[in-house]
């Protein structure tokens, strides 16, 4: 799941069929919104529910760019067996082989039962 915040990011959400043309334009991906300035900032947040035995990923907009999401599911798939960091070790490797372009960070979780 991820929600692109750059100007661009919002008009192709809104026009699908023009994404590749908006994503071309650099002034389209300029940063519009970030946390750690000396001013409150006030984050994206939503909800989302996850049933025990899901795996999640949050990751910023860079592994999506690089391999969007059939590639991000195809790596899920081929890891279900493996730890979470293996998942997050090899959805970067392939990032990093896709050329990315933007920054990856990304967290992979496993919702389980608590304590």
């Amino acid at each position: 799941m991820t929600r692109d915040g750059t100007p661009g990011g919002r008009l192709a959400a809104a026009d699908p069929a023009r994404a590749g043309q908006l994503a071309a334009d650099p002034e389209l991906s300029r940063l519009t919104a970030a946390i750690g300035f000396a001013r409150p900032v006030e984050p994206d947040v939503w909800w989302v529910h996850a049933d025990r035995a899901r795996r999640l990923v949050l990751a910023t907009d860079g592994l999506a760019s690089a391999l969007g999401a059939d590639g991000i599911c195809e790596a899920l798939r081929h890891g279900r067996a493996d730890v979470p960091a293996t998942v997050a070790d090899r959805l970067i490797r392939l990032a990093i082989r896709a050329a990315a372009s933007d920054n990856v960070t990304l967290v992979v979780a496993d919702v389980g039962v608590g304590g």
